[in-house]
């Protein structure tokens, strides 16, 4: 899930009043199948422990194990298999949720989306099942520690989810580099380096900036006159700047003799001449 949805996420519940309708600790056989139901009237969320299970909400599936959790609205239809040979299980919360100031606001307690985390949490884990034993307790102090708890754990998913986000914003900046890399002398504009990682410009652009602090287009023209400088340095070589330009992206010499004046000081010539 991309980091701008988690903050909508994150804004809808915390000015939301919450209500936990029901708390549980459920098992799940290996090999048990189950097909053509539906959720019941409230929303849930579903935190697997331990095993593997795959479950369809309207049709959309989810790999249910540790490291993953997955949100359910109601009346949705549902289906479910355990996988392996190790049983399933998992907590379940049921809740209600109202808003009066976001009226608006779109209903994230009416879907189904799953949310990755960026490990397997043993806090997050240990606090669930305090929330479990914690439901299950009698005496009004413990409907309070219950609250208590719950908004703890949202806090504590959430921010795995958004480290997860950052970590796979990293990684997806390094394939892009490795892109530009391997690519660079050739006709490569920001539209198709986006198309080819299945971004948008938009989010390509934020990426660069945000960790770089440099658009991709300079990034790109950057690396391709650091590799000019390269092929410039070379002892005795018998490269053209024509040659030069062509070989590191660059179509127009005009254009590249320009952009690597600006960039070193020097024209190409003068760069060769002086190596």
């Amino acid at each position: 899930m991309e980091r701008a949805k988690v903050g909508l996420l994150i804004d809808y519940y915390a000015r939301g009043a919450i209500t936990l309708t029901s708390v549980s600790l459920e098992e799940r056989q290996p090999g048990m199948k189950y097909f053509g139901g539906r959720t019941g009237l409230h929303s849930a969320f579903i935190f697997p422990l331990s095993g593997r299970a795959k479950m369809w909400f309207d049709g959309t599936g989810y790999d249910m194990e540790p490291g993953m959790v997955v949100h359910a609205g109601p009346d949705m239809a549902f289906d479910r298999k355990v996988i392996g040979e190790e049983k399933w299980v998992y907590i379940l919360v049921l809740y209600q949720v109202k808003h009066w100031e976001l009226a608006d606001a779109c209903d994230y307690a009416g879907q189904h989306y799953g949310l990755h985390l960026v490990e397997q949490s043993a806090r997050l884990q240990e606090k669930l099942r305090q929330l479990e034993r914690y439901w299950n307790s009698p005496g009004d102090l413990y409907k309070l520690r219950v609250k208590e708890l719950w908004y703890g754990i949202l806090n504590e998913l959430f921010s795995l989810v958004l480290y997860r986000a950052q970590d796979e914003g990293r990684l997806l900046l390094e394939r892009l580099l490795d892109y530009i890399h391997n690519h660079y002398m050739e006709n490569l504009s920001m539209n198709r380096l986006a198309e080819m990682h299945q971004i948008n410009v938009n989010r390509l652009a934020y990426l660069f900036q945000k960790h770089l602090k440099i658009s991709p287009g300079e990034y790109l023209n950057r690396y391709r006159l650091n590799q000019a400088k390269n092929l410039l340095n070379i002892v005795h070589s018998q490269l053209s700047i024509k040659e030069v330009a062509q070989r590191t992206g660059f179509s127009d010499p005009l254009y590249f003799s320009k952009r690597f004046k600006k960039y070193t000081g020097l024209s190409p010539s003068e760069f060769q001449r002086d190596s």
